[in-house]
Parts: structure tokens; sequence; C-alpha cells
């Protein structure tokens, strides 16, 4: 074969794994992976120099060569490796609006210790939604969002339950003049009576409890407004909405109170046997520490396990897809939430604003009356602008294109007004995350790169490998509301 006279090296956002004398080439911003061995490795120290592309492919082979190439790993002076990252961020502050959060009520009969709702309002604030203001939320909705597109409305709080003539106004309405549309109702479960859930059953909501683990746990943090523990409240609700034939799922905060006999926290959700399990880190509170806060990177460590066990029982763990979502499509994950030009919320007064809980704080909140196109709205195109591919200290971070940079509202706090910024407490957790899933998914392809020198998985064996445990007709067994867009991706695969 006839080399160009050009000089090629290793694209700057490709990184090398090695583990048990297997390699793994992974690039940040395509997501393709090539797994090997040695030569691998040492092609690509070799190739971190600029080398003509004839003593390359003579050093290193040609196949291999090739193979980098064409799973855009090799820099050849074109400019192709800097177009990627121009492209990911040509997309960033596209709006696509497809979620709407509705706090039909600030109050709450609970008085969690963790909850960065209630602890970042006063009092004046806790009242309950209006039939006047859900209809003009639903309406912005309705002008905002493309009709064929799929659409989540998620019904919550505070406790939601708390103002049930709103929630069953807003649920008729959805279902008159919304197509495609799914809604969620996140309760703490201490309101649900055998009529209610059969009325959630009947209306095919898909139901999210807040339960953090067996009594001793739950209790220590999650206490009614008279300091008394709801566990048994709250687990009454969820076994009348489990008994009703509902789609139910669970979200739970993990912190001090349940992560130090994980054992336990684990057996407790497992018995549960939920579509989904949620399970959280604690968030920052504007005005003081959360006590049930534990180091990212550890909750990180628990968080994997669990998901390994989970997976194994069929039950989808919401926060990890969102990571995995990209790693198996290949599709870069440039933001973490829908608070980034995906959606918006309005709370019970009809303020409206990106991240629920700086709009009830209103740290990030405008009136619902006037607002028209909320992409024109300069608060939430600047809160669309929020990406790690934004960031030029983040360019370089293996994990880019799996972070989608964290929570806004833990930046905004941890950065002190800078809700742009970097929580750097998610940076060690997303490498942590990414290294996981490189190995993960080298243990079901293992025995076909075994066979050859080097292996590429194609997306159907990706999709295979973090899928394929889940029912995909199951509206739960996905990270609604959280979903990457994905029609748009290159389905072409080139095979080494």
């Amino acid at each position: 074969m006839t080399y160009a006279k050009k000089t090629v090296t290793m694209a700057k956002d490709v990184h090398l794994f090695e583990r048990g004398g297997v390699a793994a080439l992974f690039s940040a911003v395509s997501l393709t992976k090539l797994y090997g061995a040695r030569d691998l490795s040492a092609a690509y120290r070799y190739l971190k120099t600029p080398r003509s592309e004839k003593d390359a492919a003579k050093k290193i082979g040609g196949p291999l060569l090739r193979a980098l190439e064409s799973r855009s790993m090799i820099d050849d002076g074109s400019g192709k490796s800097g177009a990627r990252v121009k492209a990911v961020k040509k997309a960033i502050g596209r709006f696509n609006i497809r979620n709407v959060v509705l706090l039909v009520s600030n109050n709450c009969n609970f008085r969690c210790s963790y909850c960065q709702i209630e602890e970042n309002m006063d009092q004046k604030r806790m009242v309950n939604m209006s039939r006047d203001v859900a209809a003009k939320a639903l309406a912005l909705f309705k002008r905002n969002s493309n009709p064929g597109e799929k659409k989540t409305v998620t019904i919550t709080g505070g406790e939601p339950l708390l103002n049930m003539d709103v929630v069953r106004f807003i649920i008729a309405k959805v279902r008159k003049e919304f197509k495609n549309t799914r809604i969620v109702v996140f309760t703490n479960g201490s309101l649900v009576t055998k009529e209610l859930a059969r009325y959630f059953k009947d209306n095919d909501i898909l139901m999210l409890v807040s339960l953090d683990g067996p009594r001793a746990m739950y209790d220590r943090v999650r206490k009614t407004k008279a300091g008394q523990g709801s566990f048994d409240a709250a687990m009454r609700g969820y076994n009348l909405l489990k008994a009703a034939g509902c789609k139910i799922g669970v979200s739970a905060v993990g912190g001090t109170h349940n992560i130090k006999d994980v054992d336990k926290t684990f057996d407790f959700f497992l018995k549960l046997k939920p579509s989904s399990i949620g399970f959280n880190f604690s968030h920052f509170l504007l005005e003081k520490d959360n006590p049930t806060e534990v180091p990212i990177i550890d909750f990180g460590r628990i968080l994997l396990d669990f998901y390994e066990i989970l997976r194994s029982r069929g039950i989808f763990l919401e926060n990890i897809s969102r990571p995995i979502g990209a790693f198996q499509t290949n599709t870069p994950k440039v933001n973490e939430c829908q608070a980034q030009g995906y959606g918006f919320t309005v709370d019970a007064r009809g303020k409206v604003g990106p991240c629920k809980s700086l709009t009830v704080a209103d740290v990030f909140s405008v009136d619902i009356d006037g607002l028209g196109r909320i992409e024109d709205n300069p608060m939430f195109r600047d809160w669309s602008l929020r990406s790690p591919f934004m960031v030029a200290e983040c360019l370089d971070c293996p994990a880019l294109g799996i972070c989608g940079g964290g929570c806004a509202y833990d930046s905004y706090i941890s950065n002190k007004g800078d809700f742009k910024g970097i929580d750097t407490r998610v940076c060690e957790y997303k490498k942590y995350v990414l290294e996981f899933l490189i190995w993960d998914l080298f243990k079901v392809i293992r025995k076909k790169a075994a066979k050859q020198k080097f292996y590429s998985p194609s997306l159907k064996e990706q999709d295979a490998a973090f899928s394929s445990a889940y029912d995909k007709k199951n509206e739960l067994q996905r990270s609604v509301g959280h979903e990457l867009d994905t029609k748009k991706r290159n389905k072409k695969e080139k095979k080494a």
C-alpha cells in the first residue's frame, strides 16, 4: 500500500487504559474503543510522537494504523480531531424542550434533613399550585415542545399529593392535549390510598417513591414535621401502589445514614423489586452543610457495586445509566440534565427556572406570565451553554464524553455562584466510572477480542452489554427525562 507523505500522531482525546496484559484505547470525544494487548500499548506510546505515515505503518502495522484512523484516533494534520470537538460545541446551546417539572406543592408533610427544596426557601414560598398556574405551565410546555417528540411531565414537590386536585387536573389535561407524553409522579408515598393507587394505575402514571433504606436508616433522616419517623407511612404507600399494579421505581439518597452498612441497604431495595432505582448522592444545601454528605468517590464505588447487583436482577439503576448511555451509543454527553436546554421547572407560585432547587430559592427564576419562547430568555440561554466541552481544563479529561459536567446546582454552591464552574468532586468520580465501563465492556467481548490482535466492539455489542438485562418497553427502565438525543448520531461503522 502506498502512503501519503503526511505526519500522523495519536489524537489528543485518545487515552490508554491497561489491565492484566490487556490494553484499551478510548476516544473521549467520539467514544470509540479499541482493545488489544501489548502491541496496542506500544502503538499508543509510539504515536504520541509525530511520525510519518509510512514509518508508522511499518512500525505498528498497516492494519492497526488503518483501524486507528477509521476510529478517529489518529490526528493526521487535517484538523479532523479539532473538528470533532467543534462539532460537539456547535450543538451545545440548541434547545429541544421535551421535559417539564411541575412542583404542584412547595410544601411537604416531611422534614428530611438533606432536602434542597425545603431547606432552600422560606415559609412564604411554601404554597400549593393553583389550576391557573398549572394551565399556564402546560401551555408554556406546549408552545416550546415538539409535538412529535417523546415528552415527560414530572409532577413533584414538596409533596405533590398534598395538592391532589391539581395533580388530577394536570393528568387529565396532559392526557387530553398532549400526544406521546409520559407522566411521572414523584412522591414520598405517605399519602397514597387504595383509591389513589388505582387512579394512578388506570391513568398509566409512572410512580417514583422516595425510600432510603430499612427503618432505622430511613427514619434517621426522613421524619415528619412533628419529628416522628415516617418509614411505615412511606412503605404503606409503596405497597399500595405495588398491589395496584403501578409501574413503580424508587428514588433514594445515599449518605451517612445508609452506606455505612450498605449490604443491609442493598438487601432492602432488592426485596422491594422496583422497576428502577435512583440512588443519588447528597446535594449541597444553600445555607448550611448537608449532614448526610459523603465523599463522592466512596459513593461512586458503592454505586457501581450496586449497579452490578441490580443488573443481574434486571433492575435499572438510573443515575449510572447517564454515563452508560453515552458510552454504549458513542454519543458524547454534553451536559448533565434537562436544565441545559431540554426542559424547565415551574414551582407552585408560577416561578419558572432551569433547576428546581434554584427556582424555589429565586436564585434563577422568572414569572410565568409573559414568558414566551424558553430559548429567547437570557437565563435559559446561559444555562444551555453549560458543558464540560466549554471548559478548557476539561478537554484533556478521558471522561469528557461521558461526564456532562455534573450537577449545575452543586457547582453553583461549590463555586460561590458560578454554576458553569467545575464541581471538582465529580472529576474523580466520572473517571472512576469510565474505567469501570471500559473493563465491564471487555468482559463481554473478551472471547472475540482474544481471536484478533485488536478488536473494536460494534454498537450492537455495546447495546447488548449494557441494555440486554432490561425491558425496553418499561418506561422506568431508562433514564426518564435524561435520555440522550441519539437520532442524529452516525450509525455507520467501519471494521478493521
